[in-house]
């Protein structure tokens, strides 16, 4: 069938076509593209040479988000959900995250800023667990437990402390270990003297 060049049914009836889309398709209301270039492309939303998108309000997107380069956000902001962030990530504003969300790269907080997630919580550069302590910078190395112990590196020593007003030190150095700040009495009738073995490497209670 060859069409009619003349005849003007076709040209209306694609007319027709377009303003029934046209009637169907809800418009940007008081939109406007300045500096840049808003294009529909594949289902893709495109702003181009250097345009920007602003939003005031709340965003919502349902599905899948991905930023390729920096992505910068200035003041709170929540992420519901898991995710995986495959870059650098560094926190300067009150971030909360509910849900799983691993971290492929660097993760900085700066300084008074903290980490928590449960009962693990990062701040200063130490790392708090329920009631202890982790300390990398502090002496050698610092462990504080809950009940007030304390475990520490001094130089190429270790050194325990144990909990309350008055500790007891047990110190391990490369030369074998030392005992400070133990109570003493001047009764010996119930206690027993102790040998060191070198052969077996044992304390040995003579009786």
């Amino acid at each position: 069938m060859v069409d009619d060049l003349g005849d003007y049914r076709s040209a209306l009836a694609d007319l027709a076509r377009r303003v029934k889309r046209l009637e169907t398709t809800q418009m940007l209301e008081n939109a406007a593209v300045y500096n840049g270039r808003l294009r529909f492309i594949g289902g893709e939303l495109r702003i181009d040479s250097g345009g920007k998108l602003v939003v005031k309000g709340t965003l919502e997107v349902d599905g899948m988000t991905t930023v390729t380069g920096d992505f910068t956000v200035t003041g709170p902001w929540t992420l519901t959900g898991n995710g995986t962030i495959a870059g650098d990530v560094s926190v300067t504003g009150a971030v909360e995250f509910v849900g799983d969300v691993a971290v492929k790269g660097n993760f900085s907080v700066e300084s008074g800023g903290k980490i928590t997630c449960g009962n693990v919580e990062i701040r200063d550069g130490k790392l708090f667990i329920g009631g202890m302590e982790l300390d990398p910078t502090s002496h050698s190395g610092y462990i504080k437990m809950p009940n007030g112990a304390e475990v520490l590196g001094n130089g190429s020593n270790l050194e325990l402390f144990s909990a309350g007003t008055v500790k007891n030190v047990l110190r391990i150095v490369p030369g074998g270990a030392a005992i400070a700040f133990l109570p003493t009495s001047s009764s010996t009738g119930s206690y027993l003297p102790l040998y060191w073995d070198p052969i077996t490497g044992s304390l040995i209670a003579q009786t």
